[in-house]
């Protein structure tokens, strides 16, 4: 059983209501990403399934108690043990091997007489190990803390995962670390985020708006096919663009010559943000749009595309351009 959500609301101190009436079925296993605009409950709808609030009215069932990694927001002045949620289980060990015979120590540490090594190897695994259980979480900067934060994964196998923009702090390494535990992690994962990689990671894509959930089947790389769904809930961050086209086949080819539906996201973005400066870019110096042919080991693609100088390959990707913003 995954996440079951069945017509949960949210309402403020002041009686206005967040969100109402949301339902929502998470598979066991299955990796969805909760869009939407600043504002909606994204980051309030996770507290509730982590239950760290209680819906105003509604159901939030969850087959055990989800990790929860949040934007780092009260995890200050506290150790690092204290920020894992092993302290109790550590101080009892720790007295256990100090000599103490208190049955209350073998109850809290239940028999996980591994639990600091676990740690240990979490946090080294996540590029921390310089970071100790007992220091202290204020001296971590802001990427370390989310690599602790998310450390605790390792160290708690949890079957749900909830993550609160988990990007936000981290550097290249972190990224490309975090993504591939997604892909190969088989736990249920909720995740709220604006990096379009990780979104593209997980397959199923939940818009949160006023008006409740969306639930599209896919991630934004479908959006190929149909670029509303991810325009709608990217348009508001969109400042800049960097444009690839491709045909049928993944041959990369000028902008507006293949099958990207790149006129039809920019004449959007023009309808809906007039005034707005967008700044496009391309890579007009390749003498071949090759494309996706190293990844897919095709060595007969023929490229439809090639050009003896480099001036003659951006003179096309250029005037292609032109022409497709000339039809705007």
């Amino acid at each position: 059983m995954g996440i079951i959500l069945s017509g949960v609301s949210y309402r403020y101190r002041n009686q206005q209501f967040l969100f109402e009436g949301l339902d929502l079925s998470v598979a066991a296993g299955a990796k969805v990403s909760l869009v939407g605009d600043n504002g909606t409950g994204k980051s309030t709808l996770l507290k509730l399934i982590a239950g760290e609030l209680a819906p105003s009215s509604g159901s939030i069932v969850c087959p055990s108690r989800p990790y929860y990694v949040p934007q780092q927001a009260g995890i200050a002045g506290i150790s690092v043990a204290r920020a894992l949620g092993v302290d109790g289980k550590v101080g009892a060990l720790r007295a256990i091997c100090a000599g103490s015979t208190d049955a209350a120590c073998y109850d809290i540490l239940a028999d996980d007489w591994e639990v600091e090594a676990r740690c240990r190897a979490a946090l080294d695994g996540w590029g921390l190990p310089h970071v100790g259980l007992d220091s202290p979480v204020d001296t971590l900067s802001g990427g370390e803390k989310t690599r602790l934060l998310l450390a605790g994964v390792a160290v708690h196998a949890p079957a749900v995962i909830l993550l609160d923009e988990p990007t936000n702090h981290l550097d290249a390494s972190g990224r490309r670390k975090l993504c591939d535990f997604v892909c190969g992690s088989r736990a249920t994962i909720l995740v709220v985020s604006h990096d379009a990689e990780l979104l593209d990671l997980v397959g199923i894509t939940c818009e949160l708006t006023p008006q409740g959930l969306k639930v599209y089947g896919g991630n934004f790389a479908f959006c190929r096919f149909d670029p509303a769904p991810a325009y709608g809930l990217l348009k508001d961050y969109i400042d800049y663009m960097h444009i690839k086209d491709a045909d049928e086949d993944g041959v990369i080819v000028p902008p507006g010559k293949g099958k990207a539906l790149l006129e039809e996201t920019l004449r959007l973005l023009n309808a809906d943000y007039p005034d707005r400066e967008l700044v496009l870019t391309m890579e007009p110096h390749l003498m071949m749009f090759t494309g996706l042919s190293s990844l897919s080991k095709l060595d007969d693609i023929r490229h439809k595309y090639s050009f003896s100088t480099p001036f003659e390959a951006f003179e096309t990707a250029t005037s292609a351009v032109r022409e497709m913003l000339a039809r705007l």
